[in-house]
């Protein structure tokens, strides 16, 4: 087992008018890791997305392979299912997980335009066709209510692209909008020319480096929204009312162009999960692309929004190129714990209890999740 040792280092935090003394020592230990060397039995493909429970499963959709994985505490594999088609509980791709109300497994299928829900053994209970608009779903927040918090892509009636986080209800149907940005219009009907696609991706990109909004869930009622350019947030309930915000002084680090480049690449892999759109973007497709999107001097704000214990962690300044950035830890309230910084690789993170499982490639661009577990997380909230 390896052991990754840090000590968090605290910032002031004011409460009361007062700076409440914080300093618990913290250490994140790498619990388990599945893929690569370490795991050659299993092979995953690229387009991986995962969600965790507090009982410590692991549930992950290999939209590569069309298939679900469910692996226990300690890392076995207790049960996969799943395979392509059309059918009732068939997958067609760009898989996302998710928990309902009832923690039952949802996978939401952007090419079908279908969440399914299955239990625990993988047998399907119901499947839900949502709105063809939606483009790509990122994140789902499920709430004890069975309302859905959504972080999507979805394209509006004029055929504008738009990064949004809306809640729906138990059916899929939206309740009400909670942020959004519009990407530039696109001429859909020049898709068919190599340049449509540059474009494309070039919104894609620049609509990162401007900030589009991230969820993440707080407890069984809320949920945090943040954008990925700015160091603030706002915590809604259930119905999607604010009932507080945060921000906390964030100190940029320079991006260098390997790092914006490694974001971009990264992005365009998750993009090129869904075959419709992998066949269009090529990477003669995405340099160019990356020639033409906008710069930035600085990493970002967000990289990663994620649910960790009863409150919420950012994953912040995280250096895709040289694979190091740091985890500001918050609690339900929104009120600033510490820093912890990460060194490994990340393409994807969930949290759930005390633990935070990453996903991305290793050295040797095979992919790889590793199951971290930060010690002391419930001490350091009591205090």
């Amino acid at each position: 087992m390896f052991l990754l040792l840090f000590t968090l280092a605290f910032g002031d935090q004011i409460e009361n008018g007062r700076t409440p003394a914080v300093n618990i020592p913290l250490e994140m230990t790498q619990i388990y890791q599945l893929g690569g060397v370490e795991d050659e039995e299993l092979a995953l493909g690229g387009g991986v997305e995962l969600i965790a429970d507090t009982s410590g499963d692991l549930i992950v959709t290999d939209s590569d392979n069309t298939r679900v994985l469910i692996f226990n505490r300690d890392g076995s594999l207790k049960t996969q299912f799943g395979r392509k088609g059309q059918g009732p509980g068939e997958f067609q791709g760009s898989l996302v997980p998710s928990l309902d109300e009832k923690d039952n497994i949802v996978i939401f299928d952007t090419i079908a335009k279908r969440l399914s829900r299955f239990d625990r053994e993988g047998k399907l209970l119901n499947d839900l066709t949502f709105e063809p608009g939606i483009q790509a779903v990122i994140t789902p927040v499920f709430m004890s209510n069975g309302k859905i918090a959504l972080s999507a892509v979805r394209s509006e009636s004029t055929g504008q692209l738009s990064n949004i986080v809306a809640v729906y209800d138990s059916e899929m149907k939206k309740l009400v909008d909670i942020q959004g940005v519009k990407q530039p219009p696109l001429d859909w009907s020049l898709m068919n020319q190599p340049d449509f696609w540059v474009d494309f991706l070039v919104c894609q990109f620049n609509s990162f480096v401007q900030g589009f909004p991230v969820v993440a869930a707080v407890g069984k009622d809320h949920f945090v929204v943040m954008r990925t350019n700015l160091y603030r947030g706002d915590i809604y309930d259930r119905d999607g009312k604010v009932v507080g915000s945060f921000s906390k002084k964030h100190k940029p680090k320079a991006c260098s162009e390997e790092a914006r480049t490694a974001v971009f690449e990264d992005m365009w892999e998750s993009m090129s999960a869904n075959p419709f759109l992998a066949q269009f973007l090529t990477k003669p497709v995405f340099e160019k692309a990356v020639s033409k999107a906008m710069s930035t001097d600085t990493l970002f704000p967000v990289f990663f929004l994620l649910r960790l214990g009863d409150g919420f962690a950012v994953v912040t300044n995280y250096d895709s190129a040289r694979r190091q950035g740091d985890i500001d830890i918050f609690d339900a309230k929104g009120r600033y714990m510490g820093i912890a910084p990460y060194k490994g690789p990340m393409k994807n993170a969930s949290g759930a209890g005390e633990r935070i499982y990453i996903s991305g490639l290793d050295e040797e661009d095979e992919v790889v999740i590793r199951c971290m577990q930060i010690e002391g997380l419930e001490r350091l909230a009591a205090r």
